[in-house]
């Protein structure tokens, strides 16, 4: 099947994109955690850098979701909750204070937030879209069984 007819398309792109910022987003927070520390006002860099390789792994594993043939319900919704998580994170640091953070660097935090609440919306878009087509035209294996 060619990706323009793949019932899974607005899924796959929207994991792979949510993939590609969490990968960029991890990396630089390995190679810049010093400055990046200083913008957002948290006085411990390692904490910054003890970010970014939870960030590369789960990049990875949104592209190994992402590639798969068919994609898993439990997996997309796991996504889905793991952004919530990081979500609702940013809005109890924000509301809290639980960190004395500067001005920009709130405002960094409640941005990062917003996008990753945008990857969470579009992989459940992505996932009802995919799951209404196969409920309406199942795949084609599966009524092949009964000639």
């Amino acid at each position: 099947m060619d990706s323009f007819n793949d019932p899974a398309r607005w899924l796959r792109m929207s994991l792979r994109s949510n993939a590609a910022f969490s990968g960029m987003s991890g990396l630089v927070l390995l190679i810049a955690a010093g400055p990046i520390a200083a913008f957002l006002g948290v006085e411990a860099p390692w904490i910054i850098r003890g970010l970014g390789p939870g960030l590369l792994v789960f990049a990875v594993w949104l592209s190994v979701v992402a590639s798969r043939p068919s994609p898993d319900r439990r997996e997309v919704w796991s996504a889905i909750g793991l952004d919530g998580a990081w979500v609702i994170g940013s809005a109890a640091l924000l509301l809290w204070d639980l960190w004395p953070l500067t001005a920009p660097g709130k405002w960094a935090v409640g941005i990062t937030a917003d996008l990753v609440a945008t990857f969470a919306v579009l992989q459940m878009v992505g996932l009802f879209k995919y799951e209404a087509a196969h409920a309406m035209f199942p795949p084609v294996e599966t009524s092949r069984r009964y000639r």
